[in-house]
């Protein structure tokens, strides 16, 4: 069985998707959220590109009787008419319970968007909050013989320190976990990087690119939340246009 690793969501060749398992990793904080949505009863999660069609779908569902809460994020910020941000804080039962979440975020839904369109295998969505729930997933898929990809969103383009670390982890308890798992090259820089941190967990995540943006817009609380690990017992899988509960 063969790990590779992905560092953002523009950079993951149609090969390194196509018939594999994916699972898309963006801790801050699309795969955090998507993973409290779920914990919290939501229906599913429908992730969008854009704004505009995340506010069309919004208003077919709700013509259609289907309770929809649309959540996401612009520069960090909800966009003018949603009803939540992109904050796993806000996913709750009497927020989200039973209804269809409208998701649209920069990178993390981007990144769900590409494998599915480049023909991944089977797509889940993982983060530190259910670290644990999602190496078993990939241990367990019986389609992990054709291939892992760890899929980090990054950050606009750019690598994601937080995003680097959680594949590494993952990588690095998959191959603890299956003996004869090949990690590419990209998987062994990823798994340095989280032993790089480990001594010091978490604080060197709060010196990344995006958590320190994050921070100097007031969602300290939203990193620290995202920052645990194994808080959450719900792990997102797509099916169809959906993410659901696995």
């Amino acid at each position: 069985m063969e790990i590779d690793v992905a560092l953002t969501a523009a950079s993951a060749r149609a090969e390194q998707i196509r018939g594999r398992v994916v699972c898309v990793i963006d801790v801050l904080r699309a795969s955090s959220t998507i993973a409290a949505a779920l914990s919290a009863g939501a229906a599913g999660i429908r992730p969008v590109a854009t704004v505009d069609a995340a506010l069309a779908l919004r208003d077919r569902l709700r013509a259609e009787g289907a309770g929809a809460v649309l959540a996401g994020e612009r520069g960090g910020d909800p966009p003018p008419g949603f009803d939540l941000g992109n904050s796993p804080r806000q996913m709750k039962p009497e927020t989200v319970g039973g209804r269809e979440v409208i998701l649209t975020t920069t990178n993390g839904t981007l990144a769900v968007d590409r494998a599915r369109r480049m023909g991944a295998r089977r797509i889940y969505v993982g983060a530190f909050v259910n670290l644990d729930r999602v190496v078993t997933a990939l241990r367990e898929d019986p389609d992990a013989a054709a291939g892992i990809l760890l899929y980090a969103a990054g950050s606009d383009g750019r690598v994601s320190l937080e995003d680097t670390v959680c594949a590494g982890l993952m990588a690095r308890e998959l191959s603890l976990q299956v003996p004869d798992l090949r990690p590419r090259d990209a998987a062994r820089v990823a798994i340095r990087a989280y032993t790089a941190t480990a001594p010091d967990w978490p604080q060197p995540l709060l010196q990344g690119d995006h958590a320190r943006r994050l921070l100097d817009k007031g969602y300290g609380a939203d990193v620290d939340w995202c920052l645990r690990i194994n808080a959450v017992d719900a792990v997102g899988v797509v099916s169809g246009d959906r993410i659901v509960r696995l």
